[in-house]
């Protein structure tokens, strides 16, 4: 009789394998034999100093033990191989096989098969080979027990796996495999922790250095900061002992000073008095003081000359020296005149009032005003004097003026060629019309047509 273990108690498992009598049903078997031959050598041993009547009754009780054992035994089997309500069902975990490892055993039965019958590969290919791999898996495939991950008190305990089925040469393979892994998993673990660890150890020790530094920081500020406000103190008094000191310098040479000025005021104011005394004594005897103010070339129109810009006072004179057509051209600038120029053009500007303040031109700015009447200087006509004949000329007299006018020209007609406005005096009335009849009697001249007129007479024609 076999060794009762835990796991053929189970009669689901005895079912299984085939188990349902004792050792009677199924035969002697080489284990039976050596049990024997141990009994009787047991009991040659337990009667060999006993005589035939003791050693029968001995014997007899030894059976007797042996059947009450063995009914008992019996008994026992029976009571288990009845189904039980409560027994949880078997439940056998498959086994998987991956595409590479079914490749691996079928290349391993081919060869195994055909090394057993002694035929090539190729011919117990030809029988199919996955009828071979299944007898070869047949034979090599055990079950074994396992542990489930359902607790034993669990809802779903009943239908936990118990057993499993296996290849050894596929589980060996496989807890390679996962052994490997284990150790490499193992070792980025550990590397990881010590990664982390080196961090943590870095992070700290950098952080006490910032909190260090920090530290020293706010001690040095801080120490600055009382230094800062010792050596300010120190400034504020050296700043008030020195205001003091420099007030009574300055006081003392205010002092000074203005005793000074009171000498230089009185020597100035004498010789100003002086020098307009002289100034006066010189306009009494020669007449106000002119200056050349100005001398520039300028381009009017098609005359280019050089123009001479003289002041006396605020009045101006303007002479122009034409040296390519031999002229001498004038103008005359007074002081109303000049400063009603310069209202116009201040008037007209324009921008912010400190830029109007700057760019305005005042009648005392004796060298900005020159320069602003050569730019709006023009050249016109001259307008004869009124005589006798009213249009006769002097030889030699200037024929152009210089006008303040802009871009004025002497092509422009002038007043002396503008005729028959009837614009006229009383005083010249008579003038004009005994100019008027004198053209008309050179012109009738000129046609032949003589009249004797007492007219004629006292005008000599």
């Amino acid at each position: 009789m076999p060794l009762q273990t835990p796991l053929l108690m189970n009669p689901r498992i005895r079912e299984l394998f085939g188990e349902e009598g004792g050792a009677g049903d199924r035969g002697m078997s080489p284990s039976t034999n050596h049990s024997t031959s141990v009994e009787a050598e047991s009991d040659h041993e337990i009667f060999g100093d006993l005589d035939d009547e003791e050693i029968e009754a001995k014997r007899q009780q030894m059976e007797e033990e042996k059947d009450r054992k063995r009914a008992a035994r019996e008994k026992r089997l029976e009571e288990e191989a009845k189904p039980e309500k409560d027994v949880p069902p078997v439940v056998i975990r498959p086994l998987v096989l991956l595409a590479k490892e079914a490749e691996l055993l079928l290349e391993l039965a081919v060869n195994f098969t055909a090394k057993e019958r002694q035929v090539t590969p190729e011919e117990v290919r030809q029988e199919g080979v996955y009828n071979v791999l299944a007898e070869y898996l047949s034979e090599r495939v055990r079950v074994v027990s396992c542990k489930s991950l359902f607790l034993s008190g669990s809802v779903r305990s009943n239908e936990a796996a118990s057993l499993r089925v296996v290849l050894p040469q596929i589980e060996y393979r496989r807890l390679e495999q996962n052994n490997v892994r284990t150790v490499d998993y193992s070792i980025n673990l550990l590397q990881r922790l010590y990664r982390g660890f080196s961090g943590k150890r870095r992070f700290r020790r950098l952080r006490f250095r910032v909190d260090e530094k920090i530290a020293q920081h706010e001690l040095h500020e801080e120490r600055r900061g009382a230094m800062e406000d010792v050596r300010l103190y120190r400034k504020m008094m050296v700043t008030k002992m020195q205001v003091a000191v420099k007030a009574w310098i300055w006081r003392r040479l205010i002092r000074k000073m203005r005793a000074a000025c009171t000498v230089i005021q009185c020597a100035f104011r004498v010789f100003s008095a002086r020098m307009l005394a002289a100034a006066e004594r010189r306009r009494r005897d020669m007449g106000p003081e002119v200056l050349e103010m100005l001398r520039k070339s300028v381009k009017i129109g098609k005359l280019s000359f050089t123009v001479v810009v003289y002041r006396c006072g605020l009045n101006y004179r303007l002479v122009g020296f034409d040296l390519i057509r031999n002229r001498i051209y004038e103008g005359n600038v007074f002081q109303q005149e000049v400063e009603k120029l310069l209202d116009e053009y201040n008037s007209k500007l324009k921008g912010s009032k400190y830029q109007i303040e700057h760019e305005k031109i005042r009648p005392w700015n004796h060298h900005r005003v020159p320069e602003f009447l050569v730019d709006n200087l023009g050249i016109a006509k001259m307008t004869p004097n009124v005589t006798s004949d009213l249009g006769a000329v002097a030889p030699g007299a200037p024929k152009e003026v210089l006008v303040m006018k802009t871009k004025a020209t002497a092509e422009m007609p002038g007043i002396a060629d503008i005729k028959n406005l009837n614009r006229l005096l009383k005083d010249t009335a008579p003038v004009v019309d005994r100019y008027n009849r004198i053209l008309q009697a050179q012109a009738r001249r000129a046609e032949g047509n003589i009249i004797r007129s007492a007219t004629g007479k006292l005008a000599g024609l």
